[in-house]
């Protein structure tokens, strides 16, 4: 009876756990999807260093662009970063650890459109400043707070493979009205992008 009562313990305890896993990786969809802009944080031989880049997500890999500045030169030195994706209110957002990949150009790269559909304004820059690269994080940790509704204590994630399988169940859908409207509404090249175009 008492091995009974144990397996039954372990196994709600499990669902407890996998219930609470897939309402923070919701949050953390929520987050990468309603943000095109974070704070990216990397180390090399000549430090630390962090900036703001535009990034977007699609099936759990994280793009972003980067000029060839301090973040850029860190990245392909040691390819370990940090990030954090906020709006500035402490209540959802996400932190994480990652892999950067260089893919090449930004104008060479079809995955591009993942952060250009985010940041249409990023197109006129990628144009304009010679020499953006595009890169790819593969997350290997993620660190998820939701203060939303109440406190409570952030969640750890090991980015394995069951993680990338949810976003890549999760995939967004963006319809081309977004796009066209994104395009043509009146602020949509506010005179602040350039220091954050490309997290140098």
């Amino acid at each position: 009876m008492l091995f009974l009562c144990k397996f039954a313990d372990r196994i709600v305890g499990q669902y407890h756990g996998d219930a609470m896993n897939a309402d923070a990786l919701h949050v953390a969809k929520y987050v990468f999807r309603t943000n095109k802009a974070f704070t990216l944080v990397t180390s090399g031989s000549s430090g630390q260093w962090a900036g703001k880049a535009y990034f977007g997500e699609e099936d759990g890999y994280l793009y972003v662009a980067l000029e060839q500045g301090r973040n850029y030169r860190n990245v392909m030195e040691n390819p370990e970063v940090f990030f954090v994706i906020e709006r500035g209110v402490p209540d959802r957002f996400v932190q994480g650890r990652g892999i950067a990949e260089c893919l090449g150009p930004i104008e060479e790269r079809p995955e591009a459109h993942i952060i250009f559909r985010k940041a249409l304004e990023l197109v006129l820059y990628a144009k304009m400043i010679p020499g953006v690269m595009l890169f790819r994080i593969r997350p290997t940790e993620l660190y998820i707070s939701d203060f939303s509704r109440e406190w409570k204590p952030r969640t750890t994630l090991t980015v394995n493979d069951a993680v990338m399988a949810f976003f890549r169940e999760h995939r967004d859908r963006y319809s081309w009205w977004q796009l066209f409207w994104k395009a043509i509404r009146p602020f949509a090249f506010p005179a602040t992008l350039a220091p954050v175009l490309v997290g140098s």
